[in-house]
Order: C-alpha cells, then structure tokens, then sequence
C-alpha cells in the first residue's frame, strides 16, 4: 500500500467501495421495480431509500460487505500479483468468484433454493464483487486532491 503522499488509504478505499455498493443497489432496486409484476408495485422498495432507520441498517449492512468482501478482494488480487505475476486487475474476477461463495452458501445449502437459483445469486455476486473491487482499487490508485491554503496579502501601513 501506498503512504499518504500517494493518497491510498483504507479510509478512502471503504469509502469508494461502500459508495459503488451502494449505487449498485440502488440500481439493483431499480431494475427490481421495473421488472415487477403488475402486483409488485415500485412503491415496496421506496421505504428502503426515505425510512431513515432502514436507510442506515442498509448502509452498515454495505459497509460490512466493504469491509469483509470488497477490500478483501482488493488485497488478496494484488498479492497474487506480487506473487504469481499478472496483473491485479485481472485476478480480481477469481477472487470475487471465490469471496461471492460466502453470502450465497447458505442459500445454495437450504432446501429452498435450487441449482438455479444458487448459480445466479452466485453469479450476480461475482458481478457486484467484481465491479466494487475494481473500482475501489482505481479510486485507491489515484492521487489525492490536497486544497491549498492561501495567505492573505499583508497590508502594509
């Protein structure tokens, strides 16, 4: 990891990753609204968004997915690329494939799930992983903006 100069923090980095998780749920959301049926109105995920206390359990709830799977993910990709050679970039899908197996496991092994429906909560979470790594580890990789302070002109008397 980079030191402070470099602008590479893992303050920054969860704040990139909970930012990406969190516009990709909210697309999630909306792509869920769109594609409900005629009984299934937009309108049942609203209190998600405006219920302040279903807001923030929401967004702990991405923060420990930040915490626990993206920078992880992130981590774990660019030691392999210090030890296996390759580029970061490119192992993170493997391990994005590997970290999605904890939150569908459980699913995949109760009986009301089936193959597929274990496949493509398997799958979908590889895309989320993937998405939210890549984005972290760019935003990580890029220098920090710094606001310079100026003086005020002495007047002199």
């Amino acid at each position: 990891m980079g030191g402070p100069e470099s602008g590479r923090s893992t303050a920054r980095m969860l704040r990139v990753a909970v930012l990406v998780l969190v516009v990709e749920a909210a697309v999630t959301m909306a792509a869920q609204a769109v594609l409900a049926g005629p009984d299934d109105g937009p309108a049942r995920f609203l209190p998600i968004f405006t219920h302040p206390t279903l807001a923030t359990i929401g967004v702990l709830g991405l923060l420990l997915a930040a915490v626990f799977l993206v920078l992880p993910t992130v981590w774990l990709s660019e030691e392999l690329e210090r030890r296996l050679g390759g580029r970061a970039d490119a192992w993170i899908p493997a391990v994005a494939a590997l970290a999605a197996s904890v939150p569908v496991l459980p699913r995949a092994l109760s009986e009301l799930a089936g193959p597929v429906g274990a496949a493509g909560a398997w799958l979908t979470g590889i895309v989320v992983l993937t998405v939210a790594a890549l984005a972290t580890r760019r935003a990580a990789r890029l220098p920090r903006l710094t606001r310079h302070r100026t003086k005020a002109p002495a007047t002199g008397g």
